[in-house]
């Protein structure tokens, strides 16, 4: 078996969502790179699209570096690579839900904006439904099949978008599923 190793810590731009992971643009050498879905995050829930940097975003990446110099560029966002570790954490991790995330739950649309809607949850809360997060696919929705202003939607909270506002989902497989349980790393289940 090949040895794997860790590259420096870089600065990338996420440039596409895939099924399998996401496409990554280095910015020093521009370098373009992939990140299959067990690369993205320590935390198995973050195999979820839901949970993903939107395309555009800048993130910190470690370049995975095998034998041959002509390999594919693969790349990892995982803290435990940033912090050195190929194999993931020892001792395993806990992982608690993103904060703001929670159950699925109806709301109202009250805007449209550039990106997507605004939706006042039953709760009071007005979260942001992106165009990205409408539906299954990774394609934005076009304005046009948004919902209404005043239509009432399903949708479940994820977490917090970067300038603090509440991050939504629409998409039906990830609304009607249970809420997450706190994970642990998966080095957890393979050595229990």
């Amino acid at each position: 078996m090949e040895e794997i190793r860790l590259g420096s810590i870089e600065w990338g731009v996420v440039t596409a969502h895939n099924p399998w992971g996401l496409g990554v643009r280095l910015e020093e050498s521009g370098d373009e790179g992939v990140m299959v879905l067990s690369s993205i995050h320590d935390d198995p829930r973050y195999c979820d699209s839901e949970y993903w940097p939107d395309v555009g975003a800048r993130i910190r990446v470690r370049r995975y570096i095998y034998g041959a110099p002509d390999d594919e560029v693969r790349l990892t966002s995982c803290e435990s690579a940033m912090e050195g570790l190929v194999g993931g954490y020892d001792p395993p991790r806990q992982y608690p839900p993103p904060e703001g995330s929670g159950p699925a739950q109806e709301g109202t649309v009250v805007a449209h904006r550039d990106w997507g809607v605004e939706v006042r949850l039953d709760s009071g809360q007005i979260g942001q439904l992106r165009d990205t997060l409408m539906q299954e696919s990774f394609d934005p929705v076009p304005e046009e099949r948004w919902p209404g202003i005043g239509e009432r939607v399903r949708i479940r909270p994820l977490g917090l978008w970067p300038d603090g506002s509440l991050r939504l989902s629409g998409r039906p497989r990830f609304v009607d599923r249970p809420p997450d349980p706190p994970w642990i790393s998966p080095r957890a289940t393979e050595d229990a």
